[in-house]
């Protein structure tokens, strides 16, 4: 904690831009009861329709199970039939659908995802980050996620592993930070 990987984001993003595309933000939580998969992911798809007029739309018709999942961004009508639709969606199925909605949003314009602390995350939510970082379409995207490999190992989480692998394949490069100084 307090490394600065929140603050060399921060710059990155600041430097960077959005040279006209889009950055969301998200952040694994430590809960007591247990994490809901995907709720880092499910966050910042909420902030992303909040802010985008489109971004309903693209849920309605590539990623269903995920937009079922924060019914308050639709009508009591729209949640009813899309939990008819979706039922018992497999977790296969909604990575898929995430894959390709993130294709869809991400051909034209850059997407930015940030997630900070990882190492809080489900499980789930790393199968959905490498489903991701594997996929052959070409898509205007960029995923930035932050965790304390520390914090990770001494709970046996497995976002070393999975950053590990990820960058063993090439498609996943690790930044190992020291404490940052004032400047």
């Amino acid at each position: 904690p307090g490394i600065g990987k929140s603050a060399l984001i921060n710059a990155f993003l600041a430097e960077q831009g959005s040279g006209g595309g889009r950055v969301v933000r998200a952040r694994c939580v430590q809960q007591e009861g247990g994490v809901e998969p995907y709720l880092a992911v499910l966050e910042a798809l909420d902030l992303w329709a909040r802010s985008e007029p489109d971004a309903i739309e693209v849920l309605r018709h590539h990623a269903p199970t995920w937009l079922a999942q924060i019914p308050w961004l639709v009508s009591d009508d729209e949640v009813r039939a899309l939990e008819d639709s979706v039922g018992d969606a497999s977790r296969a199925r909604m990575l898929r659908e995430m894959g390709s909605a993130l294709e869809v949003i991400a051909a034209e314009r850059l997407l930015v995802i940030v997630i900070e602390d990882l190492h809080w995350a489900h499980p789930a939510t790393l199968d959905l980050l490498a489903s991701i970082a594997q996929r052959t379409p070409p898509a205007r995207l960029l995923v930035l996620c932050t965790y304390q490999p520390g914090r990770a190992i001494a709970f046996g989480h497995p976002v070393v592993d999975v950053a590990r692998r990820l960058a063993a394949r090439g498609v996943c490069t690790r930044l190992s930070l020291e404490p940052f100084g004032p400047s």
